[in-house]
């Protein structure tokens, strides 16, 4: 049984979600006007709130997963992930950040005249919850282990390597937590450095000083 995701149009020209093919799990979405990003250092850390001129009415018991394309990973620019709730009635907003050294514009006449696509969404089913407060929790193999625990040593306070892929030059960053944490507060001193997310974001932007790999930029 398909569920019905109702979109309203708040401006005449936006362009409904649509995929490319029927069993892809997410909705491509589009811009509704020019949109120019600037690169990091030139606003803030480089970020837009994106206009889509959509607004939805999902189904009950349902909220909607706001994710990157993979695509865009490859210019280097990137969509913060977000949260649409079921009772949000308001305009669909994207925020982007450009972690090039280039202005990136998105374009609401595209190749073939068609928008440019700027993110995808999909449903999730909302499961109730109840928040239960107790006095101990169940212990496990992983215990308090934080940030960077699953691939270091906590307990020696070693710093492990950064495991992470760039999606840039395709192969691994071989840096520290520790270095790119260093090289994300050089960037944007109020980012969150340590964020394993921000993390991600800000990979393809840094070159290990003990590195040979160089990012090639699209032309």
């Amino acid at each position: 049984m398909p569920l019905f995701m109702k979109v309203k149009r708040l401006n005449p020209k936006a362009l409904l979600p649509t995929k490319a093919h029927e069993d892809d799990a997410c909705f491509d979405i589009y811009v509704v006007e020019d949109v120019d990003v600037p690169p990091v250092g030139i606003s803030s850390i480089g970020q837009v709130v994106i206009s889509t001129g959509l607004a939805f009415e999902l189904p009950p018991g349902y909220w909607m997963d706001i994710r990157p394309r993979s695509g865009l990973g490859f210019k280097g620019t990137l969509v913060h992930p977000g949260t649409l709730d079921e009772g949000y009635r308001g305009e669909l907003k994207i925020k982007l950040f450009n972690l090039s050294p280039e202005w990136i514009r998105f374009k609401k006449e595209g190749k073939d005249g068609v928008p440019d696509r700027v993110a995808q969404v999909r449903l999730v089913k909302n499961r109730p919850t109840i928040v239960v407060e107790v006095g101990v929790l169940n212990e496990t193999v992983r215990g308090t282990g934080g940030f960077g625990s699953s691939g270091g040593t906590p307990e020696t306070g070693e710093d492990r390597q950064y495991e992470h892929t760039c999606s840039l030059c395709e192969k691994n960053c071989g840096i520290s937590m520790k270095e790119m944490c260093e090289h994300l507060t050089e960037l944007c001193p109020t980012s969150e450095a340590c964020d394993p997310m921000c993390l991600q974001f800000f990979c393809a932007s840094f070159v290990s000083k003990d590195s040979e790999v160089e990012l090639e930029q699209d032309p």
